[in-house]
């Protein structure tokens, strides 16, 4: 009796010294990949991005938001993207065979109109039924196409994509104005850059207003902080596996914003005199 007490309080203390070093080795990850995102936001100061935008050195990005049954947030998201600081970009939304009114939403906010609209169908997609581009913006264009599911829909986007990258963003989620210059700047300074991912956040608490994050606040619930604080642990431990470790492919948050390199040697460089 006295062997099986034994062995069941090792086994305890051995469950406890386990869970404490792992915790200790996420906290030593955490401050790592903590310093070295401080050191990255010291380096990429707005100075840095407002003497980018002077030079207009940039890459044009196409953003694509696949969308389905979206008709509650879909016009907060689209003026988000719309608002973005960025020289050249376009968005891209494809409807993907919506139920409810995301496309009269769409339709009724942006002031969109049918139509015919040329390009290479070089991705396998669901058919397209209408293409619909806004009078009051330009950069907007809006896909109605069959049911496929997300992957079919940004294959449907691909096809109608202008520009050398792109940026597939899910239609519930909103950009940092500054996103898209952060990220692009990567791909100017190594050519070798395959794909440039984000760290993502919980809205609650935030101040939107116009689908324009105005106010980053931490949310007033326990779980919401806990989310949060989780959210962070992974992004500055992947950033620490991912500087020590090298991969060799390109890594991404399918729930992220994810800018991919789509074409090379394709980008705009105009130097002022």
């Amino acid at each position: 009796m006295r062997v099986l007490a034994w062995l069941l309080f090792a086994y305890q203390v051995s469950v406890l010294w386990y869970f404490a070093f792992l915790n200790f080795l996420y906290a030593l990850f955490a401050l790592f990949g903590l310093r070295m995102v401080a050191r990255y936001a010291r380096e990429l100061s707005e100075l840095a991005l407002k003497d980018l935008l002077e030079r207009e050195a940039y890459l044009p990005v196409s953003i694509l938001v696949p969308t389905y049954n979206e008709e509650k947030t879909i016009a907060a998201s689209v003026r988000s993207f719309l608002a973005l600081h960025y020289p050249e970009f376009e968005v891209i939304v494809v409807a993907d065979g919506p139920k409810d009114r995301t496309l009269e939403v769409l339709k009724e906010t942006f002031r969109l109109v049918e139509v015919d609209w040329v390009y290479r169908r070089v991705l396998p997609s669901k058919p397209v039924r209408a293409i619909y581009r806004s009078l009051s913006h330009p950069n907007l264009l809006v896909v109605d196409k069959e049911n496929g599911g997300k992957a079919d829909a940004l294959n449907a986007g691909l096809n109608l994509a202008r520009y050398p990258l792109f940026c597939a963003v899910d239609a519930d989620s909103l950009l940092d104005a500054q996103a898209l210059l952060r990220a692009s700047r990567l791909f100017l300074e190594d050519d070798r850059v395959l794909a440039v991912g984000g760290t993502i956040r919980p809205l609650n608490g935030a101040v939107v207003r116009e689908g324009v994050v105005e106010a980053l606040r931490l949310p007033r619930g326990f779980l919401e902080k806990m989310q949060v604080i989780e959210y962070a642990r992974a992004f500055f431990l992947g950033a620490v596996l991912i500087k020590n470790f090298q991969p060799k492919g390109p890594l991404g948050n399918p729930d992220a914003g994810l800018c991919l390199k789509k074409k090379k040697n394709n980008f705009k460089r105009r130097l002022n005199s």
